[in-house]
């Protein structure tokens, strides 16, 4: 079939009913929900011609219908590289492409793009099915069979456009197309009512064909959509049963955990000591296992937010050194670090995963190295035009190292260069996986070289924003001894609760206690205390409940403004914003030690 009627193209003559447009809505709202990415569009894309037709109505879509064209041309770039091409485009992040990375015209929005073409009946390009993101998103298998599918539906109803122009043209002439098995040659009947009546019938037939086609595209597209509401109806019941398993495993290792830390600080002789000590460094370990795999399941998930605040890399790099200098010295490891002074004192990034970022560099040095040292050094780059502060930073240890046959596998989860029954170290193999995801998550990039036998070299480039003079990092606040304080500890769990309540009076603290929220509100209406400690999970009433009742003036005025602080096993991403929101002043997540307890409730009571 000719995509010239009458010396036009397509493209020129072809109208987008609203009926089509509508379903076209639906397509991209549906991708866009489905891939969970800001924004899903259908563009055609010409010689000098850049159209938004549809694009998806979700939240924080940068690509609103009825922006200007030149609004949309650095999203055109990509989309004319795929009909230039006639193929799939995937760049899962533009800023470490080597096609894109360079290009001044891709912006920040477009960080990753996914596109397919979309082609006319006799193969001439119409335009695009697209999804971009504003960080890196490598795109699912997934994503791509369901643009796929959504593609081949777009370029059927084109064709079904396109066949109805054709009837049109051929009626005015009394011909029909060749698409149909009835023919009119010129030399049969010069009857314009017979010829008429022959068209009528062709063109009924095509349309029981189109129609037979419609009734299946509308099946697979009710098919479609079943399955996206049970991949979300699935992703839901995921998150949920992380949130109650992160929940059901983090409560007895508090207490776990609790009661060892107790029981070192008892008089125990030396063999004693060293199964205590030993005991909580499995639920250390533990611990450490537990946060990676839900850490992991968020990355995947796109369920973990990055934040960019006022930090101090100094001090996110001293934290690290804190950890991991003593176990280095009893394997004779020697740990350097060389901090650049030209780093600036504060600026802009997500401390939190950074130093989780080195925590596993220098952990598996650490684990790997049984002789010699790890180096750790800390570098700035240039200050680019976008004025971002990129910081290399380099971990280089002269242990087992990695083989080469392995260095392509190190990043995934659950990889280990060791298997088997003789491995020689612990671990699950997140590690690594991790700190390849967050990179990727931060705009960083990552590289490592090895050599087996002599050590590895691990190499991290994370961008970071230079701070303004108002974004200085607070100090932390002097602790003021204001004597004997009391406390009062809502949880309904026994072993936490002992441990908890043990370790408050051992710091000179009087503690009081309650098995759920309505005993707590019932002792303050009795008593007042500096500070509380409530659990969230627990019977009767719990933790949100009862802190709002308190809020609310339900424990007495006097009681309302009370500091209090969430115990909780609650650990997952968006979690503690919750609890903050709903009236909490403090957070801390279980399995906690008790140094860090203490640190928590020593700032409280020298604020309140």
């Amino acid at each position: 079939m000719s995509s010239i009627i009458s010396g036009k193209s397509y493209q020129e003559i072809l109208v987008v009913s609203d009926g089509i447009l509508e379903r076209w809505q639906s397509i991209v709202d549906l991708l866009a929900e489905f891939s969970n990415v800001p924004a899903a569009l259908i563009m055609r894309v010409g010689e000098g011609l850049i159209e938004v037709f549809r694009t998806s109505a979700s939240e924080g879509n940068p690509y609103p219908l009825g922006a200007t064209e030149h609004y949309y041309q650095k999203c055109g770039l990509y989309c004319e590289h795929v009909i230039r091409t006639d193929r799939k485009l995937l760049v899962p992040n533009a800023l470490e492409d080597p096609d894109w990375k360079d290009n001044p015209d891709v912006a920040l929005n477009m960080i990753s793009y996914l596109g397919f073409p979309i082609l006319y009946p006799d193969s001439t390009p119409f335009g695009t099915i697209c999804v971009l993101d504003n960080k890196f998103n490598a795109y699912s298998p997934k994503i791509e069979n369901l643009m796929i599918q959504f593609r081949d539906i777009i370029e059927f109803q084109l064709a079904q456009l396109c066949h109805c122009v054709n009837l049109e043209t051929e009626l005015e002439g009394f011909r029909i197309s060749e698409r149909f098995d009835m023919t009119f040659p010129e030399e049969s009947s010069t009857d314009p009512q017979e010829r008429l009546q022959g068209l009528t019938g062709a063109l009924v037939q095509a349309n029981r064909q189109l129609q037979d086609e419609i009734q299946m595209r509308m099946q697979v597209e009710r098919e479609l959509k079943r399955a996206q509401q049970g991949a979300v109806a699935a992703s839901k019941a995921k998150s949920e049963f992380l949130a109650n398993m992160s929940h059901e495993i983090r409560t007895p290792l508090n207490g776990i955990m609790g009661m060892l830390q107790l029981l070192q600080h008892s008089e125990l002789d030396d063999e004693q000591k060293l199964y205590a000590t030993n005991a909580a460094e499995a639920t250390i370990r533990l611990t450490a296992l537990l946060s990676d795999i839900l850490d992991l399941s968020r990355v995947e998930a796109g369920k973990l937010v990055i934040r960019s605040a006022p930090m101090n890399l100094r001090d996110c790099i001293s934290a690290v050194e804190t950890i991991f200098r003593p176990t280095a010295m009893g394997k004779n490891v020697v740990l350097t670090f060389d901090v650049s002074p030209d780093i600036p004192e504060t600026i802009l990034g997500d401390a939190t995963r950074v130093q989780q970022i080195l925590s596993n560099l220098l952990g598996n040095a650490v684990k790997f190295t049984d002789k010699g040292g790890i180096n750790i050094d800390v570098h700035p780059l240039p200050v680019r035009k976008d004025g971002r502060l990129w910081v290399l930073f380099t971990v280089a240890d002269t242990g087992i190292g990695i083989c080469e046959d392995k260095l392509d596998r190190i990043f995934s989860a659950f990889e280990q260069q060791a298997e088997g029954y003789q491995r020689k170290k612990q671990g699950a193999g997140l590690g690594l996986a991790i700190c390849k995801k967050l990179l990727g998550l931060m705009g960083g990039t990552m590289s490592v070289e090895s050599i087996e036998n002599k050590g590895s070299t691990f190499y991290c480039c994370l961008p970071f924003q230079l701070a303004g003079e108002s974004e200085e990092v607070a100090p932390p606040e002097p602790v003021k001894n204001k004597g004997k304080a009391s406390v009062l500890l809502v949880e309904d769990d026994c072993l936490s609760r002992l441990a908890v309540h043990k370790y408050i009076q051992s710091i000179g603290l009087d503690v009081q206690m309650a098995g759920n929220g309505k005993e707590a509100l019932e002792i303050l209406l009795k008593h007042s205390f500096d500070l509380i400690l409530m659990d969230i999970q627990m019977p009767k009433m719990d933790g949100v409940s009862a802190t709002r009742a308190i809020r609310s003036g339900k424990a007495g005025r006097r009681n309302m403004n009370i500091p209090i602080v969430a115990l909780t096993a609650y650990a997952m991403a968006g979690d503690k914003d919750k609890f903050l929101a709903s009236g909490f002043n403090g957070y801390l997540e279980k399995p906690f030690t008790m140094e860090d307890l203490g640190e928590e409730v020593q700032h409280f009571l020298a604020s309140a």
